[in-house]
């Protein structure tokens, strides 16, 4: 029964943010883990994977280090990605960041407050919108599985390659 409604409540969820592909991507401004400004907007002309997450999300435990470990590897492109933490209390993500094998390599915004996931209409932890080079939201997936690594390398090439 619960496998039910967890996969009925991520077709609502998938369902309700479909009509948002190929709309353009809601602008954003917050600050990332140094405190320096981040507008999604002064972005434009890039391929970016904003991926909203948690430290106590366990989905999320796994999908960073892909994401790290893609990021790396394909750091010459024309890729941002901006993880935008949801943690509402600092202390939370400082112990996480602690915890991972490495520094993240790419931006990461605090959002504390949820003024960005507001504007995303985020429900579920990960969610991961990726977004092309003219700002339009090409694709949006909810969720994280090792099937997710495939999904997301394909996608990200072929915004890539645009």
């Amino acid at each position: 029964m619960k496998t039910y409604i967890i996969i009925a409540i991520l077709f609502i969820v998938k369902f309700n943010f479909s009509q948002d592909i190929n709309s353009p991507a809601p602008d954003f401004s917050g600050k990332d883990m140094n405190n320096n400004s981040v507008k999604l907007s002064d972005l434009k002309g890039k391929v970016i994977l904003l991926d909203f997450w948690a430290s106590w999300c366990l989905p999320c435990k796994k999908s960073l280090p892909y994401l790290i470990n893609y990021y790396i590897n394909n750091k010459d492109t024309n890729l941002v990605i901006l993880a935008v933490n949801v943690d509402t209390d600092p202390a939370n993500f400082k112990k996480f960041r602690e915890k991972l094998d490495s520094d993240f390599p790419f931006i990461v915004v605090l959002d504390s407050d949820n003024k960005i996931v507001s504007k995303y209409n985020i429900e579920s932890l990960p969610t991961t919108i990726f977004i092309d080079k003219k700002g339009n939201i090409n694709k949006v997936s909810v969720g994280f599985t090792d099937d997710s690594k495939q999904e997301y390398t394909d996608e990200l090439a072929k915004l890539l390659k645009e």
